[in-house]
């Protein structure tokens, strides 16, 4: 079949509406959720929402699953999940900018989600970043490729290659995060990270929302397999932060030098007071509280010295 305009617009004004996208966006995650369970989501009433619905899977947008008397609602294929991550990808880089408070659950979305069966976000990104870096995964605009060395990482992970070589979709490629601007995990294998992720508790689903949320055994699992630590300041934002603080006149070097002073004097101190502590002679060191910070010195030396004549030439 050839779509053309027409059928493009069909789509288009399924997914125009507020109510419905609210509930496409839910379903992102690629779980199959309840008409009640969606109606909360798009905060409209639940014959209202069974309409919404309805006209959703007559488009061929949605699927149902039946289980008993109980009707659940998903994605029809990995397809339409693309679609609106595509959708979103525009909608952040092209559209018009709306001003918009940030809220927790944006905080959250941008730090980690799911794309319909892979991890997206700072995480998703991190995580393909930690891959590439080792030679574990090679990626490119048109597609992705596992190494020799990448198998057996990821098999010692715990993830099935061959299984996930079986399905019936990509192995490996790459899929533009809309919220970071740069490549994500995605395929059998970003599938088979995500869920991975899960049987081992590193992260956890949030109601009502694609946010994922790294729990603590999670944050340790991530910075011994994977080398990160998605709390701790990237080099990018300390490079931007430095650039910021320059432009607005501040000596970002004399801080450096100040604070690896400071650190410098905290260790001698520390060695001072194991010794003192061993009963080797000597004097006792003063608590790290009780000393005056190395700043606050400079700048009692700084208020004491005379001040200097400047010589007009």
């Amino acid at each position: 079949m050839i779509a053309g305009a027409n059928d493009m617009a069909a789509v288009a004004a399924l997914v125009g509406d507020p109510a419905r996208a609210q509930m496409l966006d839910v379903l992102t995650d690629g779980r199959a959720q309840s008409a009640g369970e969606l109606a909360y989501a798009a905060r409209v009433s639940p014959p209202t929402a069974s309409a919404h619905l309805a006209k959703l899977v007559e488009g061929g947008l949605l699927s149902v699953l039946k289980q008993g008397r109980h009707r659940y609602y998903r994605l029809a294929s990995p397809m339409v999940g693309r679609m609106l991550e595509g959708l979103m990808l525009v909608a952040a880089v092209q559209a018009p900018p709306r001003h918009r408070p940030s809220t927790p659950r944006d905080r959250a979305l941008l730090t980690a989600r799911s794309c319909y069966d892979h991890l997206a976000g700072r995480l998703g990104v991190a995580l393909a970043d930690s891959l590439v870096a080792r030679a574990h995964v090679l990626l490119g605009d048109d597609g992705g490729e596992v190494t020799a060395g990448g198998a057996a990482f990821l098999g010692g992970f715990g993830i099935d290659l061959d299984a996930a070589r079986c399905r019936h979709r990509a192995f490996c490629k790459p899929c533009l995060d809309w919220t970071e601007r740069r490549w994500h995990l995605a395929g059998a294998v970003g599938g088979g990270l995500m869920r991975r992720c899960f049987e081992l508790g590193w992260i956890e689903r949030q109601r009502d929302s694609r946010a994922v949320r790294i729990t603590p055994r999670g944050r340790d699992g991530f910075l011994d397999r994977f080398g990160f630590d998605l709390d701790a300041p990237s080099a990018q934002a300390l490079e931007h932060d430095a650039g910021r603080m320059q432009r607005r006149g501040v000596d970002v070097e004399r801080i450096a030098r100040d604070d690896a002073g400071q650190r410098v004097a905290e260790r001698g101190v520390e060695r001072l007071g194991r010794t003192a502590g061993d009963g080797v002679e000597g004097e006792q060191a003063a608590p790290l509280g009780a000393r005056q910070p190395l700043e606050a010195q400079h700048q009692g030396a700084r208020q004491a010295a005379p001040p200097r004549r400047r010589v007009h030439q």
